[in-house]
């Protein structure tokens, strides 16, 4: 599962959200047993990739 975040800690909390959203599972059923850094192009996701694009951005 592709994510974004700032950090590790941020990565995991959103995977157990959705995937405990998404599929009803509890956190203590789900096992990641790996995270790490991707490029924007190996993202699975369009959405991924498009937001890398809009680096420098920012909202008042």
């Amino acid at each position: 599962m592709d994510v974004r975040a700032l950090k590790k800690e941020d990565a995991i909390e959103k995977v157990l959200s959705e995937l405990g959203s998404r599929h009803k599972l509890k956190r203590s059923h789900i096992k990641i047993l790996e995270v790490k850094e991707i490029s924007p192009e190996q993202a699975k996701y369009r959405y991924i990739r498009k937001l890398e694009e809009l680096r420098g951005w920012y909202i008042e």
